[in-house]
């Protein structure tokens, strides 16, 4: 039997597949959190994506685990990067090496920029990580931060 999906859930997943920079998507439900799997494409040079990933081991079209907790959208969705994500980017939380990399997209609460700006700053954030994170540019040495 398909579980259905909280309403605010589920406009989440509308606003996520309607982002410019997502390919597709997936979903399942789990006790405590719905898990949607989008695939970002990111931007990057044309002879990296001819070579399928840039010399930092981003590829053309990402895919980001975005856990949704029941009290979604009292708290932000947790952020996960695939298992083979290189870890050695700035910008990625510390963590155990058999859990997936889990990025730093914004500078404070992922929560407050949820709430202060909604669903699509937070997707927006994601892609503009991923960029960077391609093209090496995630520390602008004249700020220190991205």
């Amino acid at each position: 039997m398909a579980s259905v999906l909280p309403s605010a859930v589920a406009r989440a997943v509308a606003t996520i597949r309607e982002h410019p920079a997502v390919e597709n998507l997936s979903l399942s439900t789990g006790n405590e959190t719905t898990a949607v799997v989008a695939s970002f494409r990111v931007s990057m040079a044309s002879r990296w994506l001819a070579e399928g990933h840039s010399p930092s081991g981003v590829r053309p079209v990402e895919p980001v685990t975005l856990r949704f907790p029941a009290n979604y959208p009292l708290c932000a969705p947790s952020l996960e990067l695939r298992n083979d994500f290189n870890r050695s980017h700035p910008h990625i939380n510390p963590g155990p090496e058999d859990d997936p990399p889990v990025p730093c997209v914004v500078e404070g609460s992922l929560t407050e920029l949820l709430h202060a700006s909604g669903l699509e700053s937070v997707l927006n954030q994601i892609s503009a990580w991923l960029d960077n994170a391609a093209n090496g540019t995630l520390i602008d040495p004249n700020q220190g931060w991205e």
